[in-house]
């Protein structure tokens, strides 16, 4: 089954080693600041250095410095790489807004974890799995990396394609 994800536009921002700054202040998105104090985005002590996890479903996704970390439409949080991340998603400008004037204010603010906005299309692999009794998707992304979606959010996002195989290696 091929499927073909829909334009989202999606909030995040590059994980740089660490979420709050040296006077103890966060400098992630709210969102993100809000995950790290409920557990879903934790440290795993003992780890050497320490390495920032997130939490989906029970599963601990490990979040390496320069991955994104993405707040999807639904509110949910995945860790993308880098060179996936950049790959698949691009800036948008909110409406009314010069596209730069070529300095690099833009970037440093992202680099403070000022909300930005993303837009991405991609063609995945994936098959019916169910995960603690709910119905999602096992989903394969063309550079290997396996995830699970449930089923609400995948069918939103994910639409089949009746073409050529994009991706050529099976789950």
């Amino acid at each position: 089954m091929k499927f073909r994800r829909k334009p989202v536009v999606v909030d995040a921002f590059r994980y740089d080693g660490d979420l709050i700054d040296a006077e103890g202040n966060y400098y992630v998105p709210e969102w993100a600041a809000v995950a790290h104090q409920t557990g879903v985005l934790f440290y795993m002590h003992g780890d050497s250095p320490m390495e920032l996890y997130l939490d989906i479903c029970g599963d601990h996704l490990p979040v390496c410095v320069g991955d994104y970390v993405i707040c999807n439409a639904d509110g949910s949080l995945d860790a993308c790489s880098a060179q996936t991340f950049e790959r698949d998603y691009e800036p948008v400008q909110p409406s009314g807004k010069s596209a730069g004037d070529g300095s690099d204010h833009e970037h440093e603010d992202r680099s403070r974890g000022k909300l930005q906005n993303y837009i991405g299309v991609k063609i995945v692999k994936a098959e019916p799995e169910e995960k603690d009794g709910r119905p999602g998707y096992k989903v394969k992304y063309p550079d290997g990396y396996v995830s699970w979606s449930p089923k609400d959010v995948f069918e939103k996002a994910y639409r089949e394609l009746d073409c050529e195989d994009f991706i050529n290696e099976d789950m």
